[in-house]
């Protein structure tokens, strides 16, 4: 047998002992690894004191949990390669989803105006039931259908099964070097035309560049910006701009930078504190752990690689659970930003194809 099929045996021994694991593949690599081990699952903020994988609410008041990779199994493997096909996925959404989603388009966009905000992000939770499920062949999909992104499946008994295929860079580190990105602005992509983007989507994403600047200038020497660019994430694209720098202490406190970025104005607004509590009082649902931020971190090499928790979803059961958001500003039309988060959906629900 070889050492992808041990990984996944490994993998789905785990989730019927309901045993915590992360099984995961940084962006454009062709490794995958599985952590697991029955006592590893650390919580709280001293999860950031040691090595292992961290799994991060979006609400930083909530539990962030944390696999060690001291007290645990780890198995790499080479991905085994496999077609995926992507194809479009239909689900109907009801008039009430409709209704309520542009609503709360409408209310951000008034909280603009009032509170003189810039920008508040507002997101839905799409319910999808599921006629089977197989955790090999979601492992399958969701690595081999977007190599670009950071691919993950986290158990824990405490939060339930999660997978996502995520585009957002939070926080990478080697030393005092780091690497962050500013991602922002959502069309559907089309392979036979160029995007082109709004002076609204243009402005978003500098919100984004400047904010993340502000947050970070006091733990840092050099800051340096990329052009901006355009960039794919599965069936959508955004404009991107890669921020690279220096850090002014070599002894990082990662719990520290974290919190400087988390949660960025690409998944939560302008100002923070107005667009959390916009979101906590407005939304209607829980993100848990949705735009959250997950990912690896080896104190003794003074290294990390931290993921923004976007285009995820829950399986509960027979039912899965996507997340789908867009950032609002003054000028964001209820309509575009309701078909924004219909085409954000087929992220994962390409990857749930085999099970509906």
């Amino acid at each position: 047998m070889n050492e992808f099929h041990l990984l996944q045996d490994a993998m789905e021994a785990s989730f019927s002992k309901k045993q915590p694991f992360i099984t995961y593949s940084i962006p454009d690599t062709n490794e995958v690894t599985l952590i697991t081990g029955p006592n590893a699952t650390n919580m709280g903020n001293h999860c950031f004191d040691q090595s292992g994988f961290i799994f991060a609410p979006f609400d930083e008041e909530k539990t962030t949990y944390c696999i060690s990779t001291a007290e645990s199994e780890i198995y790499k493997a080479a991905i085994e390669k496999k077609e995926v096909a992507l194809l479009p996925v239909n689900v109907l959404s009801c008039n009430s989803e409709k209704t309520r989603h542009k609503k709360l388009v409408t209310d951000a966009i008034n909280t603009i105006i009032s509170e003189t905000a810039e920008k508040i992000v507002v997101s839905r939770e799409k319910e999808i039931t599921l006629s089977t499920f197989n955790l090999r062949t979601l492992l399958d999909r969701i690595l081999n259908a977007y190599p670009a992104t950071f691919r993950y499946i986290w158990f824990h008994p405490n939060t339930g099964l999660w997978c996502g295929a995520t585009p957002e860079l939070l926080l990478k580190t080697k030393g005092a070097e780091f690497s962050t990105t500013s991602l922002a602005g959502t069309q559907k992509y089309d392979p036979n035309k160029k995007a082109v983007w709004t002076d609204k989507e243009k402005n978003e994403q500098k919100l984004v560049t400047h904010s993340i600047f502000k947050q970070l200038e006091n733990f840092t020497q050099i800051m340096k910006p990329s052009p901006t660019h355009t960039y794919k994430a599965g069936s959508v694209v955004h404009i991107r701009t890669d921020i690279q720098g220096i850090l002014k202490k070599t002894k990082i406190h990662y719990n520290q930078l974290t919190k400087a970025l988390h949660p960025t104005p690409a998944v939560c607004g302008t100002p923070r504190a107005l667009s959390k509590e916009f979101i906590l009082r407005n939304e209607g649902y829980n993100r848990t752990f949705y735009t959250g931020f997950l990912g690896v971190l080896d104190t003794l090499k003074s290294t990390s690689e931290f993921y923004v928790n976007l285009r995820c979803m829950k399986i509960v059961g027979d039912k899965a659970y996507i997340y789908v958001g867009g950032g609002i500003t003054v000028d964001s039309q209820p309509e575009a930003e309701w078909e924004e988060t219909r085409n954000k959906l087929q992220t994962m629900l390409q990857v749930l194809e085999p099970f509906l």
